[in-house]
């Protein structure tokens, strides 16, 4: 799946496209009025079984669909500058089309929408592949951050007090991190499983703002995906501890475990528990596993999602 999300709709600071990127492995997020100008994403929209999530008289209903497409193309923004960038690209406007009746009205309340039948991009990218999947309801889990971010959003505009008497409990809203804001487009997750003198090391790397990935256990791998101004981090320090005694040299790390606790101010479980409670979509295999998790977590703190909870005085 390939997210293609209007200049304008980066620059808000509660994204839905975003979420949906960080929950879904392998999923890619570029920022541009269209594929053109960059090489692998003008070959992916020529590449037969490329089609367009768009709504349209000349849209396929997704139950319709006979056979799934390999890449989906996902345009994020308002309606008006999602149907702008349409229109403005030959490759984009060229692809076929797949769209959806919603069962039911957004739950995006923080946000109007146009009309009874426009969803937010997360509602309608779990209801897409839920339709196209073979195992109904596999995607579903990645609302859950959504509703989450929702309710906080909501819960914030209220102004419920922390302190009220029906409330024991209150869960305050954690802003975006400053740090994590100021390093999201230079940020690179990374993680490793196996040992150099058994079967040697497998590493999964991701970018959070294009999602380009490595996954390689081959020497030589990881030096030409890092840049130098990246900003690598892990669940815990063991990544960079290895990175760095293999003889990689890594201008800035982020321990996210750390980091995490300390935004939170509460002890953190496991990654991949904390990544499933914001509704990560787990794959099967380590470490890709826990990459994603990783992801999910980054694309919580930034939306405020993941929450910090206070005794009320």
């Amino acid at each position: 799946m390939v997210f293609l999300q209007h200049p304008r709709e980066a620059r808000m600071p509660v994204s839905t496209c975003r979420l949906a990127h960080l929950s879904l492995p392998n999923s890619e997020l570029h920022v541009a009025m269209g594929p053109e100008g960059n090489a692998r994403l003008e070959a992916m929209a020529r590449e037969p079984g490329t089609a367009l999530l768009f709504p349209g008289a000349e849209a396929t209903d997704v139950r319709d669909v006979a056979t799934p497409p390999r890449t989906l193309v996902v345009v994020d923004g308002t309606w008006n500058n999602a149907r702008k960038l349409v229109a403005r690209s030959s490759l984009i406007a060229a692809l076929p089309r797949i769209g959806f009746t919603p069962a039911r009205p957004s739950n995006y309340r923080i946000r109007r929408e146009p009309a009874p039948h426009c969803v937010s991009t997360i509602e309608a990218v779990a209801h897409v592949l839920d339709a196209l999947d073979a195992s109904p309801g596999r995607f579903t889990p990645i609302l859950g951050v959504f509703d989450r971010m929702v309710e906080l959003q909501l819960a914030f505009i209220r102004g419920d007090s922390p302190a009220s008497p029906s409330r024991p409990r209150h869960v305050a809203r954690v802003a975006p991190p400053d740090r994590l804001r100021e390093i999201r487009a230079r940020l690179v997750l990374v993680s490793a499983a196996g040992y150099r003198q058994q079967t040697g090391i497998r590493w999964v790397a991701r970018r959070i703002d294009s999602g380009e990935t490595l996954d390689s256990s081959q020497d030589g791998a990881f030096g030409s995906f890092a840049r130098a101004d990246d900003v690598w981090a892990g669940w815990g320090d063991y990544p960079g501890d290895v990175l760095r005694g293999e003889g990689h040299e890594l201008a800035a790390w982020l321990d996210l475990k750390r980091y995490t606790t300390g935004v939170l101010r509460r002890r953190v479980h496991g990654v991949e528990q904390l990544g499933a409670s914001v509704g990560a979509v787990l794959p099967a295999e380590r470490p890709l596993r826990e990459l994603v998790a990783a992801e999910a977590v980054v694309g919580a703190l930034l939306a405020g999602v993941l929450r910090r909870e206070r005794e009320s005085g």
